[in-house]
């Protein structure tokens, strides 16, 4: 027996639609209009039935009317909301049925839309622990917010689950025993492909960047490993989250004569700047080609065959002597 309940906002005079208070929606059906499915939906299904099990072996997993509660956190209307928002919920909703198939404890799911603000975040975390009788908070893309929601679970001894935060502040700075990092983080994402694009010929670097907590770190973890493999960063812009319009951005990035242009941003920020990119006549995927090419010579191929030969010249005579024009 499980129920969505949404509680779009619990405070007046934050923007709620609904006022105080949650209202129950229709179920999901497997299905449902919206509902993310691939790798990303069983992500967050293993994720999601991992995680209750933890809860049920931790003292912290306190019920409620002997149900437990968990709250997916998240962007429902912004630029997070098509790679989380309503597919987290489905894919929580999924695996609370699949857990309770085989246990007779009841699993109720909630759902709010943090709107990419901390302060509503943390807000809505507050009320979820100390009103409603949440055991657990998942989710949380936007880093800002997830690290307010981590202060506040370490304060409740309640469990935080980060699965669509990135800042590595989660597991270094900031971390804290009620909070598990799941899936990625700017740490890996940052130095990885910095070590890759560089060890291949991409020098010298500008950063399109994310103006908020998780923009910051990505930048930091990938200007840290560029510099440590003698290359260069030539400058970095930020723009704010949700820009609709990145011409000027680009048009820096550009003009800054970089070999490489990083985007340090996600979601719905990243789409539209290399959406626009294109359409400025900017060459994109030299980080994907690079690593390509790397994997090329780890694996010691005689032939790397492309349509695109010149983007894979950049990276050497290695590389070079191997390419095959399709």
């Amino acid at each position: 027996m499980t129920r969505i309940v949404v509680n779009d906002n619990i405070l007046a005079g934050t923007g709620a639609r609904h006022g105080r208070g949650g209202r129950i929606l229709k179920r999901y059906k497997k299905g449902a209009a919206g509902a993310k499915t691939g790798e990303d939906g069983m992500l967050k299904f293993a994720t999601i039935t991992a995680a209750l099990l933890a809860l049920m072996a931790s003292p912290a997993g306190a019920e409620m009317n002997g149900a437990i509660r968990i709250g997916v956190l998240n962007d429902m209307s912004s630029v997070y909301a098509d790679f989380q928002g309503s597919g987290s919920v489905v894919a929580a909703q999924l695996a609370a049925e699949d857990f309770t198939k085989h246990s007779k404890r009841k699993v109720e799911i909630l759902a709010a839309d943090h709107q990419n603000k901390p302060d509503i975040g943390a807000a809505i975390a507050r009320q979820w622990f100390d009103v409603d009788g949440v055991d657990m908070i998942i989710d949380v893309p936007n880093s800002a917010v997830a690290l307010a929601v981590a202060d506040i679970a370490r304060e409740k001894n309640k469990v935080f689950i980060g699965s669509g935060a990135g800042s590595a502040l989660l597991t270094g700075a900031k971390c804290s025993p009620n909070t598990v990092h799941w899936t990625y983080d700017t740490w890996a994402l940052g130095h990885g492909l910095a070590r890759g694009v560089v060890q291949q010929g991409g020098k010298t670097w500008f950063f399109v960047t994310a103006d908020y907590a998780f923009g910051h770190d990505l930048e930091k973890q990938g200007a840290d490993q560029v510099l440590a493999d003698g290359g260069k960063v030539l400058g970095s812009v930020r723009h704010p989250l949700g820009t609709s319009d990145f011409s000027s951005f680009l048009l820096q990035a550009q003009s800054s004569g970089a070999q490489v242009i990083a985007l340090a941003n996600a979601g719905g920020d990243t789409v539209n700047t290399i959406k626009q990119a294109a359409d400025a006549g900017v060459i994109g995927a030299t980080i994907y080609d690079a690593l390509i090419a790397r994997c090329a010579l780890k694996a010691k191929v005689d032939a790397l065959y492309t349509w695109n030969a010149r983007h894979f010249q950049q990276f050497g005579a290695a590389i070079a002597k191997r390419l095959r024009t399709l």
